[in-house]
């Protein structure tokens, strides 16, 4: 019986779904104001899907955003 032949192990490859820091926006965790400026990107880049997750995404946050901010003008608003 012969031993096992001790080889390196391969050199892995590099992952195109890993985004590294030094490619992202300037935006980056800017919230809203992020979300609309990767939407017009996506949209202007020609990739409606982003673009329209992107609009989703910021419509989200004006949902959150606006009913906990101004409490009195949304009860005067949803009272009548």
């Amino acid at each position: 019986m012969t031993a096992p032949e001790a080889r390196p192990a391969p050199t892995p490859a590099k992952n195109p779904l890993v985004r590294e820091g030094k490619g992202a926006a300037a935006t980056e965790g800017a919230g809203l104001f992020h979300d609309a400026t990767e939407a017009v990107t996506g949209f202007a880049d020609g990739n409606w899907a982003e673009g329209l997750l992107n609009v989703a995404s910021a419509a989200g946050s004006v949902g959150t955003f606006w009913p906990t901010r101004w409490p009195v003008c949304s009860a005067r608003v949803s009272a009548g």
